[in-house]
């Protein structure tokens, strides 16, 4: 990571200590970003601060989510970091098994690398180097082509009002959270064995739709208005 200048580590419920003698010697010259790292308990726990997060994968899931090169994903988040205090992510799998179809219910996009289909896993290191490196050389493009008009998108950048910025995951997750209740208390799936379905169904509606602050607003709103508030509100 810290060869094209990253430096921001998560870890979710690592199987080793990150800050032992042996992985410290291995980081040589990057231990900063080791014991600089977060560790979290989950992947939804990792990525709620963030606005958009990009996931590598070999396996192309039944979910309807967009696919990019790494190149493409790289550039992608690059320009979303520029507007406004916008954050991104990459997130990767655990080598043995790769992501679940919960944590890629999380993301926005699919990174996938062009590899041999009857040998396509990566290991954890060639993937965040590859990623890693695509993410450094947008960068330095990105600072080419902006050039003098920096200082031009830091002033149009003022006038976007704070609720007009994405929503981050965790502002979603609460909304998810407080939709799916209200299905709940509604009936609104019947069969149990296909309510998760039909909620991923949901979410991922709207995670495709890169929501604002002020539209999961105005959609907490409607729950509200749909489960009694707007009637206790009249009385």
């Amino acid at each position: 990571m810290l060869n094209f200048g990253l430096s921001n580590l998560r870890l979710v419920s690592p199987v080793c200590d990150h800050l032992s003698d042996d992985a410290l010697a291995r980081a040589a010259g990057a231990r900063d970003v080791l014991q600089n790292a977060r560790v979290f308990p989950s992947v939804e726990e990792a990525v709620e601060d963030l606005q958009s997060v990009f996931a590598t994968t070999a396996r192309l899931r039944d979910m309807q989510h967009k696919v990019l090169s790494a190149e493409d994903a790289a550039r992608e988040a690059i320009h979303i970091s520029s507007q406004s205090s916008q954050k991104t992510g990459f997130l990767f799998g655990p080598e043995s098994s790769g992501l679940s179809n919960a944590d890629l219910a999380l993301v926005d996009c699919i990174v996938q690398i062009p590899t041999n289909p009857f040998f396509s896993s990566l290991n954890l290191a060639q993937a965040v180097n590859l990623i890693s490196y695509e993410y450094q050389k947008a960068r330095n493009s990105y600072s080419k082509t902006v050039g003098d008009q920096a200082f031009s998108l830091q002033v149009s950048d003022k006038s976007i009002g704070p609720k007009d910025n994405i929503a981050d995951k965790k502002l979603l997750l609460d909304f998810f959270t407080r939709l799916e209740e209200a299905m709940n208390d509604s009936e609104f799936v019947v069969d149990a064995s296909k309510r998760e379905i039909v909620y991923q169904n949901i979410r991922n509606v709207f995670l495709r739709s890169q929501m604002t602050i002020r539209e999961v607003g105005t959609l907490q709103g409607v729950v509200t208005a749909l489960t009694g508030g707007k009637k206790r509100k009249r009385d």
